[in-house]
């Protein structure tokens, strides 16, 4: 792991600071955003996922780790996500029964989709299997690139 040592750096400050972006935009933003029936849990479940990401880069960084504690807390706090992921998207088919269906598939699949590959991850190295890095690199681009979206989500399009 000593090799994405700058990477697992960059992810963590670029994280935390995109966490307190998150927070700050929910804030400006927030009677839009109670506004709605599914906007406040999809902020949640897009704060949790970078928390995800921040936590991953964090252990990744402590030192004296196992490579079995590492992978269990970057598992543990993927499922944890996963979880308020789950209840996001329970309220979207339950609580805008009008929307399409494609639609409502695509938003349940993204929330999915983007931890999946940290899961793989955790556990490849909670197991001590190659290719866990690669994993977890590709739900950190994966996590980044949805929270964007949704981040656009609850700034500007809750607006129009």
């Amino acid at each position: 792991m000593e090799e994405w040592t700058n990477f697992n750096v960059a992810v963590a400050g670029a994280s935390a600071a995109l966490v307190g972006l998150l927070i700050v935009a929910i804030s400006v933003g927030v009677s839009e955003i109670l506004a709605t029936k599914t906007l406040p849990s999809r902020a949640l479940a897009t704060i949790i996922s970078l928390g995800v990401v921040l936590v991953t880069s964090i252990v990744r960084l402590a030192p004296g780790q196992s490579a079995f504690t590492v992978g269990a807390v970057i598992l543990a706090s993927t499922l944890i996500a996963m979880i308020v992921h789950s209840v996001s998207v329970q309220r979207m088919f339950t609580q805008v029964p009008k929307r399409p269906l494609h639609e409502s598939l695509w938003k349940a699949t993204a929330g999915y989709v983007q931890l999946v590959p940290l899961a793989v991850g955790g556990a490849l190295l909670m197991a001590s299997v190659g290719a866990s890095s690669e994993w977890i690199f590709a739900g950190v681009v994966f996590v980044f690139a949805f929270s964007i979206m949704n981040a656009w989500v609850l700034l500007i399009e809750i607006r129009r």
